[in-house]
């Protein structure tokens, strides 16, 4: 709008950044981000991931890729 001041962001980043190829692989980078984000949410509030209680890694494992299909579902 006329008058108002633009919103600036500021993108913190340790991968190089001297193109504008390499600035578009770092803002292509931190938007997918929020996808992930997005699948870790829904993984531990929707499936429970964090509530069973296995001991042996491989049942883990297996339940862990399990759900994470479910998730993909929602």
């Amino acid at each position: 709008m006329k008058g108002e001041t633009p919103l600036r962001w500021l993108l913190l980043t340790r991968e190089p950044v001297a193109t504008l190829k390499q600035a578009l692989k770092i803002l292509r980078i931190d938007a997918a981000r929020w996808r992930v984000e997005d699948f870790h949410k829904a993984w531990k509030t929707c499936t429970g991931a964090e509530r069973q209680r296995m001991i042996e890694p491989e049942h883990i494992e297996r339940m862990v890729f399990i759900l994470g299909f479910v998730v993909m579902q929602l």
